[in-house]
């Protein structure tokens, strides 16, 4: 019974969150938007590299695969990070609901986990959206071969790249909204530092090992390196003995990270109920 009350939760708080992601709108109005986001930060990183490339007379397709698969696996890094890492702050001083969730019977982790959920859902919109027309531009407009081959890539090694990838992100945001519930300061920012970390070290817009030693060593510890080598292997190569040490990474990692992400959110939600800090608005 607490299992399946635990699943409705979390169910009917990723609908909710889906909701306010879309500020209910129409769901084609929404897509739009969706695809604009991401869509548009893509045309920045590929316009960079394209007149980069053409002033310096060396244009390298395989690179700019690279970092176009970089840049789609990020967009679940970003919306994850961002939605976990300011939910505190939007539950507490936003809309004054954080006391209420918790007096409910099943309290805030399925809320947290249902909210999660719906960004990876969101994220998953933009990914499709983004691979279609991110394809149409550089492919087909501006003559950059995605070396991206539809026939090749291994769908089975992507779904359990993006699974395994989603379990890490999430315990990340468990993480993040533990320290947001013993803090009044740093949730309008813990998720940008994170992030953007992540953006840097998380092998997305170039190989960790460009990077100053020992700075690159970072890159090794984070769930997000793998993820993004694991997404890439399934689209461009497909082998599984390719794909497979990668995913044994991300397993490893999505593991640890569910494990120090139960505990620290549990710590910092036992603090939190110490000091009665559950309620404390940034204006206190």
């Amino acid at each position: 019974m607490a299992v399946k009350s635990f699943i409705r939760s979390a169910w009917y708080s990723a609908w909710l969150g889906w909701k306010l992601e879309t500020n209910w709108a129409d769901p084609l109005t929404f897509a739009g938007y969706y695809l604009l986001r991401p869509f548009a930060s893509l045309l920045i990183v590929g316009f960079i590299f394209v007149i980069g490339s053409f002033a310096g007379g060396n244009t390298n397709t395989q690179y700019f695969t690279y970092l176009f698969l970089g840049q789609i696996a990020y967009v679940y890094v970003l919306q994850i990070t961002v939605t976990t890492g300011y939910f505190i702050h939007e539950e507490r001083a936003k809309y004054e609901t954080l006391r209420s969730v918790y007096v409910t019977p099943t309290s805030i982790r399925p809320y947290l986990l249902g909210r999660a959920l719906s960004a990876a859902f969101a994220s998953t919109v933009s990914l499709l959206l983004t691979i279609v027309f991110g394809t149409i531009v550089f492919s087909g407009l501006l003559g950059l071969n995605l070396e991206i081959d539809l026939f090749r890539i291994n769908y089975a090694a992507l779904v359990m790249s993006l699974t395994l990838g989603i379990v890490s992100l999430i315990s990340t945001g468990f993480i993040l909204s533990g320290i947001n519930l013993v803090s009044t300061r740093l949730q309008m920012n813990l998720s940008e530092y994170v992030s953007g970390i992540f953006f840097l070290l998380g092998d997305v817009i170039f190989p960790p090992t460009t990077l100053p030693y020992p700075l690159y060593l970072i890159s090794y510890v984070l769930p997000v390196t793998y993820y993004t080598r694991a997404v890439r292997a399934s689209i461009i190569d497909g082998a599984w003995d390719v794909v497979i040490p990668n995913l044994q990474m991300l397993l490893l990692m999505a593991i640890l990270t569910t494990i120090v992400g139960s505990i620290v959110f549990a710590a910092a939600e036992k603090r939190a109920k110490r000091l009665g800090v559950i309620d404390r608005k940034s204006e206190y």
